[in-house]
């Protein structure tokens, strides 16, 4: 099924629950929220680049349902939202714009497999600043999950096998030890 581009309001999408990252810097989501004020005061597309909004692994969405009209019956089972695969720091702007928030530009993609969503995240967050050692650790282990060797992993994310192994194994951390080095109160060594 070809691309579907739409625009959609904040309110129709829900972050992917395996998104790889855990937070957002509440400065870049300020300047994301302006970003999208001053673009669409000018009638632009709030965002230079869309969202990548999804059904879900497997499920396809009605390209005529989504044309004709914002509606529950969107997607089955969905509640009407959709995923987004990538874009979670644009959609966090833009719920901090409240009622004010211009209605967002995104993609809406089909995929086979979670697998194929994660491929997506981790392409699109490891070409902007760098993930902390536990986020890539739980994308790592999600990718793991879906069935991904960790030789591709090690691959595709073009990081190297012991950088691989320690972020993993950071996850066998209780969550108080993982919080502290993510907070970078603990040195990772």
């Amino acid at each position: 099924m070809k691309d579907t581009y739409i625009f959609l309001p904040h309110s129709q999408l829900k972050p992917w629950p395996g998104n790889i990252r855990r937070r957002y810097n509440p400065d870049d989501v300020a300047s994301m929220a302006e970003s999208q004020r001053e673009r669409a005061a000018q009638g632009k597309p709030p965002c230079i680049h869309a969202l990548v909004v999804t059904a879900g692994p497997g499920m396809a969405y009605s390209r005529r349902r989504i044309l004709s009209a914002l509606s529950p019956e969107l997607v089955e089972g969905s509640n009407g939202r959709l995923y987004i695969v990538a874009g979670h720091l644009r959609h966090a702007g833009n719920v901090r714009l409240g009622q004010d928030a211009p209605l967002l530009n995104c993609v809406v993609r089909s995929y086979a497999t979670e697998a194929e969503i994660l491929a997506d995240m981790r392409t699109e967050n490891g070409q902007r600043s760098d993930l902390s050692p536990l986020e890539w650790g739980a994308h790592f282990k999600a990718e793991l999950d879906a069935g991904v060797p960790a030789h591709r992993l090690i691959k595709q994310s073009r990081k190297a096998k012991g950088f691989f192994d320690h972020c993993v194994a950071l996850l066998d951390l209780a969550p108080e030890a993982q919080r502290v080095i993510d907070d970078g109160d603990l040195p990772l060594g």
